[in-house]
């Protein structure tokens, strides 16, 4: 982690260099110095003084590198000399700065060297004229905050209209589902936060900001109902937006503002939810059998298309929308060497689906239930009596033969998957039967605490497509392939209702009953 983390560090400066010296970036004397520093783990960077080099020189080539680089921490090696060098020309801080020149700064080149400023080139730089030389470190993150008139209402949509280009997907023709997300993120943030001129936004501000969600602050409700807190992981997601946000402010060439002094040391964690854990202990939210076995028994087709893809291959609504033709593998073992890659002797009596998941292009396989074979040739029968029918098209498209992620004339997230778990629950209920209203997405979970059960958390971590499926070891997909051939004898036991990791029942064993074998009927 810490040589990610410096090396992060490392990519970050050189990607200021190049946009310091354009096509021609170069690594010169300073920037392999700091660069030296950083790969040390060093988070204050200290530049020497060089031999023959004046005391005023030297304040000034602190000042333009802290301008250059102003995301690190870069102080003098040499206080004095600095605070001398400093002492000597203290307006020549308008040397750091990249913005045009004005006619104060016209006058400031014409002027005689010995004639006396009398206006400064910025009404900042006349308090920062005559600030302690003992704080010299602090003088230029006073004059960076610089008055341009703007506001952090208006940097949000500035920062809106950046999400907009960055996730716009060609191939969609529109802004990608989490640019969706992030923009909803950002609008939040506006609620929240006061419309504060950017000169006024400084450590304490931008700090308090990040305290605020950091207190999980209470849900916006309508009537008279209580607001509870919102959720521990909403908090992190807000946290993580305005970061992103700050560090794109601070990039921005249409803002003058930059980031204060220590801003990566504010505290971002938020702090854990014991009541929220205990009650997650109390109550797991994931199916059990006999809610299961109802769903089955009340659910048309197309219904029990989703519930299988589900539970079989742990697919929330977005995979299944965007499962493709093509990612279908009827009765098509593997080639020999990918047996015994997998470790599993596959047969041309076996089906597979093979996709990458979208959300972090993790690839996975999963081997089909015999039920889930027949749910897939109904679904392919349907589909061939839809338009482009081709093997890169979604398998399932709705009545209307549109996509299932197709976002609604207003812009929002399609919930007609979720929707039809809703109506099948409430059939169900309708009919005197006991079923808990759980969200499509526990689904998902129910399958990954099945493969749990009768297996341990790194299979079912490769079941799930988890990025990390080895929560202690980040490493071990580079040097390891993903044992899909032991999460496809996990899934077979699965369906044939019995556990391959023991030989017999036992108090302590995960065991299905032969009689409530299968998940779910045929289609």
């Amino acid at each position: 982690m810490e040589a990610e983390r410096r090396d992060g560090r490392l990519r970050e400066l050189w990607e200021q260099v190049e946009q310091a010296g354009g096509e021609a970036a170069l690594w010169n004397e300073t920037t392999l110095d700091i660069a030296r520093q950083l790969a040390k783990g060093e988070s204050v960077i200290r530049l020497k003084l060089r031999e023959g080099e004046s005391d005023t020189d030297y304040a000034r080539r602190i000042r333009s590198e802290q301008a250059t680089f102003a995301t690190f921490r870069i102080l003098p090696a040499d206080e004095m000399a600095f605070t001398r060098g400093s002492s000597k020309s203290p307006y020549h801080l308008s040397d750091c700065l990249a913005w045009p020149k004005t006619a104060h700064e016209e006058w400031l080149d014409g002027r005689d060297e010995n004639e006396p400023m009398r206006t400064p080139i910025l009404p900042e730089l006349s308090a920062v004229a005559h600030r302690s030389a003992a704080e010299p470190e602090k003088v230029f993150g006073a004059v960076m905050q610089a008055n341009d008139g703007k506001h952090l209402h208006e940097a949000l949509w500035a920062y809106i209209e950046w999400i907009e280009q960055e996730y716009f997907d060609p191939h969609l023709d529109r802004i990608t589902d989490n640019a969706h997300t992030k923009i909803r993120q950002v609008k939040k943030l506006m609620e929240r936060h006061d419309d504060l001129p950017l000169l006024k936004l400084e450590f304490e501000e931008v700090e308090t900001m990040f305290r605020y969600w950091r207190r999980r602050p209470p849900r916006r409700v309508r009537g008279d109902a209580t607001p509870g807190p919102i959720s521990r992981k909403s908090s992190q997601n807000y946290i993580g937006e305005l970061k992103r946000f700050f560090k794109w402010l601070h990039r921005s060439r249409r803002f003058a503002w930059r980031k204060p002094q220590d801003f990566d040391d504010i505290d971002l964690d938020v702090p854990p939810d014991p009541i929220g854990a205990q009650k997650r202990l109390v109550q797991a939210e994931v199916f059990t059998l006999a809610e299961l076995e109802l769903l089955n028994r009340y659910a048309t087709p197309l219904e029990r298309v989703f519930l299988l893809l589900g539970l079989n291959c742990a697919f929330g609504m977005k995979e299944i929308a965007t499962l493709t033709i093509g990612e279908v593998f009827l009765q098509q073992g593997h080639s020999r060497e990918h047996c015994e890659l997998l470790a599993f002797d596959s047969t041309n009596q076996h089906s597979f689906i093979k996709r990458v998941r979208r959300k972090n292009s993790v690839y996975g396989e999963f081997i089909l239930f015999p039920q889930t074979v027949e749910a897939m040739r109904w679904a392919l029968a349907r589909r061939l009596r839809q338009p482009n029918p081709a093997p890169d098209q979604p398998l399932l498209l709705n009545d209307r033969c549109e996509a299932y992620d197709k976002r609604t004339k207003g812009g929002n997230r399609n919930q007609q998957i979720p929707n039809r778990l809703a109506d099948l629950i409430r059939r169900i209920r309708d009919d005197d039967n006991k079923i808990r209203s759980l969200s499509f997405g526990k689904l998902r979970k129910t399958a990954g605490d099945l493969i749990r059960r009768v297996s341990d958390g790194e299979i079912s971590g490769v079941f799930l497509c988890h990025a990390q499926a080895v929560k202690n070891d980040g490493l071990a997909d580079v040097y390891t392939n993903r044992p899909f051939g032991r999460v496809f004898g996990e899934k077979r036991s699965m369906s044939l209702g019995v556990s391959s990791k023991v030989n017999s029942p036992s108090a302590t064993s995960p065991t299905f009953s032969p009689k409530k074998r299968n998940l779910a009927l045929d289609c």
